[in-house]
């Protein structure tokens, strides 16, 4: 799934399977790459998700994109990632991005602060996010 927007760029992507669980409970972690760029520059952080969270942040996303719910938030245990979205007039959508320490890019000037990304996205844009994310997803079910 990448977002771009005027300010910079996120991009999750969905790599595979984490390595072997150890307990039945973490038999669906992924292993993800979260991609960031700003002011021309870049990071890239590896992050372990589950299939469930993943599942429900395409979820959250479809609902704001239907407009089914004018404001959605969406928090991952692990890495420390929250997404906070609002439907705009005019199918415009802004999705605030919030990185936990695990992940915060080294560009990043602040790096005992948490970052912030703003995205204004349009509605095309949400909409191929949600599918690529959807369809990396089915790839790995859990």
């Amino acid at each position: 799934m990448k977002l771009n927007s005027s300010t910079g760029s996120f991009e999750l992507s969905i790599t595979g399977y984490a390595a072997q669980a150890a307990n039945y409970r973490e038999r669906s972690n992924l292993s993800c790459r979260i991609s960031t760029m700003w002011r021309q520059q870049a990071d890239t952080q590896a992050a372990s998700m589950r299939t469930w969270e993943v599942q429900r942040l395409v979820n959250v996303l479809k609902s704001l994109s239907s407009k089914a719910a004018n404001r959605v938030s969406m928090l991952f245990a692990q890495p420390g990632l929250a997404v906070d979205g609002m439907a705009l007039p005019n199918d415009q959508y802004r999705l605030n991005i919030q990185f936990g320490q695990s992940i915060t890019p080294t560009w990043h000037q602040y790096p005992d602060f948490p970052l912030e990304m703003d995205m204004l996205l349009s509605k095309s844009q949400l909409e191929k996010a949600i599918q690529e994310l959807s369809t990396q997803l089915d790839t790995y079910p859990e």
